[in-house]
């Protein structure tokens, strides 16, 4: 089962795999920013450090795009909350990302 840790409040909690990290986020009452929760507004971008070997479900081609037009990075690092979903693994999701842009 993999396991996230939100920073900054350092919360560490256990989710299913294939859970989008939005509906973690809010499940944990973690305060995330985000306005339609589908993709179309990127109000949801967080920022993803690895601390083990990690698998993440792909981006798909509309999160890519709405990253590039924020001209956010697209190296998988940046993900939309609403899209991303932990596989394998765990994670730090670092939420005050959402306070840089």
């Amino acid at each position: 089962m993999p396991n996230i840790k939100f920073l900054p409040s350092e919360q560490e909690v256990k989710v299913d795999a294939d859970t989008k990290l939005l509906a973690c986020a809010i499940k944990a009452k973690e305060d995330i920013r985000f306005s339609c929760g589908a993709s179309k507004r990127g109000t949801c971008a967080i920022k993803i450090t690895a601390k083990t070997k990690t698998k993440m479900n792909q981006m798909d081609p509309a999160e890519k795009e709405l990253l590039t037009r924020l001209q956010l990075n697209t190296d998988g690092y940046i993900r939309l909350a609403c899209r991303a979903k932990i596989v394998e693994g765990d994670i730090d999701v670092d939420l005050s990302f959402q306070d840089q842009y």
